[in-house]
């Protein structure tokens, strides 16, 4: 069945409606779409009726004959389709829908009871007809929700993460049914998240955040959470770094390339790794902020990680600076001995994966980096400087030669970047499903 969208009236059975012929008042408007087989139908939004904003899927069992339908070529001649949770008068039924070529369709319940589904055209077919995705960044400290295709087409919003899931999911949800009601239905969402979470589709807990320092989330279902506001539709689920790792390696500092590393520095610390291509995922996912580095001689500072104390992120993080200093990172004077310090560990720790991962480039996000009244340029000056002394020319390679200016860079995309890898999770959900479809209607047209 070929991809298609489709917005139809509903009215009850008595004038015949012709193609871009609004019947008013209907008994209720839907938009949905036809999706590649096997045979599924998803009725998206319902207006003027008490179903108004449910989501809705059907079955249909097709007998192949190509027919037009309000322009798009469909194999089918028949459907059958069943509702199981529409409800015309409050009770569910059965329905089958003739498809009339360039007219309308016919919906006839099993009590013989008939309605017409007119078609009525869209405000911008141009813009509803082209791949249009969501995106949610969840961090530590704000959760970033977009709608869009990528830094040239993205809308955004921002709410605190707070400790209490169960109070900012439904505000972010809600954002994002308002960008469908605004833009149309979204082909695929993809969801970057802070961790750890859980990435084994085999894994009871899987799409779950697990054993995070920020109490209130841990073991909070958040692909779950999406998928109940979402249904039918792919989700793509990875960590907020490997999102951005994502994001920098499609429109950023990374393009071209399939081996960095991408770090972020602010309420934790993360790093997505990319090996040919993919984030790089394993046991669970790497969880480069807790490697442990040396500490240097004389700091008598022990750290804020509730798990391991000293590790780089609890030495290095934002919240573990205003410990250290009772000043937040971004107001910090640019001669405080801090950025000493951070700048040193921080430099450690990339030689660390640079030893490990072999990284074609190093990118150095998040709010930490910036470096407040130092700046960011100096503060990756010094992390260079730290990196090149730690690797003390053991590791030959011309890209490590000079000051690493070209090697170990911010982040192009800045603070888009994790959403726009966001929205590359979404594609690629999407894409995924539409090959699986292909492969399934291959599949049975083989048998």
């Amino acid at each position: 069945m070929a991809n298609g969208t489709f917005l139809f009236a509903v009215h009850e059975k008595g004038a015949r409606p012709r193609r871009r012929v609004k019947l008013t008042p209907p008994l209720f408007m839907a938009e949905g779409k036809f999706c590649q087989g096997p045979y599924k139908v998803q009725v998206l939004r319902i207006r003027n009726h008490p179903l108004q904003n449910s989501r809705i899927e059907g079955c249909i069992f097709c007998y192949p004959q190509t027919v037009s339908i309000f322009g798009h070529a469909c194999p089918i001649s028949f459907f059958y389709c069943f509702f199981p949770t529409m409800i015309l008068h409050n009770r569910s039924r059965e329905m089958s829908v003739f498809p009339q070529p360039e007219s309308a369709i016919i919906v006839r319940n099993m009590k013989g009871t008939a309605f017409c589904a007119a078609p009525v055209e869209r405000r911008n077919p141009a813009v509803n007809d082209m791949p249009f995705f969501g995106g949610i960044e969840a961090g530590g400290t704000k959760i970033v929700c977009a709608s869009g295709t990528g830094p040239e087409d993205i809308h955004r919003a921002e709410f605190p993460s707070g400790d209490v899931p169960e109070t900012v999911l439904p505000s972010v949800i809600g954002w994002l049914r308002g960008e469908e009601h605004r833009r149309g239905p979204f082909r695929a969402l993809g969801i970057g998240s802070f961790g750890p979470v859980d990435l084994s589709p085999l894994s009871p807990s899987y799409g779950r955040i697990t054993t995070t320092p920020k109490e209130g989330w841990r073991y909070t279902d958040i692909l779950g959470a999406f998928r109940r506001a979402f249904p039918g539709i792919p989700i793509g689920f990875d960590t907020d770094v490997n999102a951005a790792a994502l994001g920098e390696r499609r429109w950023g500092a990374a393009r071209g390339l399939d081996d960095f590393v991408y770090i972020t520095m602010g309420t934790g610390i993360g790093a997505g790794a990319m090996a040919g291509g993919s984030p790089l995922h394993g046991l669970v996912h790497p969880e480069a902020g807790h490697i442990r580095i040396p500490k240097l001689p004389g700091d008598a500072f022990p750290g804020i990680c509730p798990f391991h104390g000293d590790c780089w992120e609890g030495l290095c993080s934002g919240p573990a600076i205003r410990k250290r200093t009772g000043i937040p990172a971004e107001d910090l004077p640019g001669d405080h001995e801090a950025w000493i310090l951070t700048a040193r560990y921080t430099a450690l720790a990339v030689a660390n994966l640079v030893c490990t991962l072999s990284p074609r480039r190093v990118i150095l996000g998040g709010s930490v980096p910036r470096a407040g009244l130092l700046g960011r340029e100096r503060f990756l000056a010094m992390v260079r400087g730290g990196v090149r002394e730690a690797l003390g020319g053991y590791i030959s390679a011309p890209e490590l030669s000079g000051d690493l200016s070209g090697y170990i860079l911010p982040p192009l995309l800045e603070e888009n970047a994790g959403i726009c890898g966001a929205l590359v999770l979404a594609r690629e959900a999407w894409d995924k499903d539409r090959r699986h479809e292909t492969a399934s209607r291959e599949d049975i047209s083989s048998r």
